[in-house]
């Protein structure tokens, strides 16, 4: 059999009668919403009034037609001719010879011009494509579209019933879907967004928007705790009996001093030891904490600073 044998007529086609021809299941990727539904609407009553006006595209398939496009134009004839209205052929015409599967999918993008398909359509389309081999780029080159928008639609597929239904309903946006749910993650960005379409309903109102998000609370800060008291910071001051210490750029961990031992005096007298205030021993002390701060034997530690240390004379003898 050929489209000639069952077409009744031939001016630039073939005038087929549209109960003969079916629709692939699952080919089409259209997403009934309110507006296709009115589209439609609007459609029909064309049809009613001027006939099919652009012929379907099909194919023979074991012996039967099958629409290639043109099923919107199929389902308002159907529902016109349910309706009552006698439409006994359509216009059509063969698809292009040599079509494979990729280009009858292909053509669902690339000539539909009644009413462009939505983002959710294009991710179907796109992963559908993208199940043939189709690479993002290639897809991208065929629809004029950029490799990330081509995976984020195709990913958008993956999205819960309940956030592809709102999209479909127009209560949300795809970009916003998209957006959401790649900054917070499947899961999460679905539970915010459900959780902003309640609180928009709670309020009367009906469109999600980036405002009725809920904030991600700031992380807290993190909790710095102080070292403990050692030679970079207040226990090698008490030791040297000196003003605190500027803190290093380094804090080292060092083992508790043991407190400074009772002031001794030498044979002739003199107490020891006794830090002389002038700016040069001071400029000594401070080369000498810089070393100390490398060390951790305390032993070493009191003889670097007895080392750098100045012994003033007293004039006062021990009793």
């Amino acid at each position: 059999m050929n489209l000639k044998e069952i077409s009744s007529g031939r001016i630039e086609g073939y005038k087929i009668d549209p109960k003969l021809i079916l629709v692939e299941e699952g080919f089409n990727f259209r997403i009934d919403s309110p507006e296709l539904l009115a589209a439609d609407e609007e459609l029909k009553k064309s049809i009613i009034a001027n006939g099919v006006q652009l012929p379907l595209t099909v194919r023979l398939k074991d012996d039967k037609v099958y629409v290639v496009n043109g099923h919107r134009r199929l389902k308002a004839v159907m529902a016109a001719i349910k309706e009552g209205v006698d439409i006994p052929t359509v216009p059509c015409i063969n698809e292009p010879k040599g079509a494979t599967d990729e280009d009858r999918v292909l053509m669902l993008l690339t000539t539909n011009s009644g009413v462009p398909p939505t983002a959710l359509e294009k991710g179907a389309i796109f992963k559908r494509l993208s199940a043939m081999g189709w690479s993002n780029e290639k897809i991208g080159e065929k629809a004029g579209m950029s490799y990330k928008q081509v995976e984020n639609l195709i990913g958008l597929q993956a999205a819960p019933a309940e956030i592809k239904e709102m999209i479909s309903e127009g209560t949300l946006s795809a970009s916003l879907a998209i957006k959401t749910m790649a900054s917070e993650g499947k899961t999460e960005g679905a539970a915010t967004l459900l959780a902003a379409a309640e609180k928009v309903r709670a309020e009367g109102g009906t469109k999600v928007t980036a405002k009725a998000l809920t904030p991600k609370a700031p992380a807290a800060p993190p909790v710095i705790t102080p070292p403990a008291p050692g030679l970079a910071t207040g226990g090698l001051a008490s030791l040297l009996n000196v003003g605190a210490n500027p803190t290093p750029p380094v804090q080292m961990a060092q083992p508790p001093l043991p407190a400074p031992p009772a002031p001794e005096f030498d044979a002739n007298g003199n107490r020891f030891p006794r830090l002389m205030n002038t700016p040069a021993n001071f400029r000594e002390l401070q080369d000498c904490l810089r070393e100390i701060l490398n060390v951790t034997d305390v032993t070493t530690i009191h003889i670097m600073v007895r080392d750098t240390l100045k012994v003033e004379r007293d004039d006062t003898k021990a009793a």
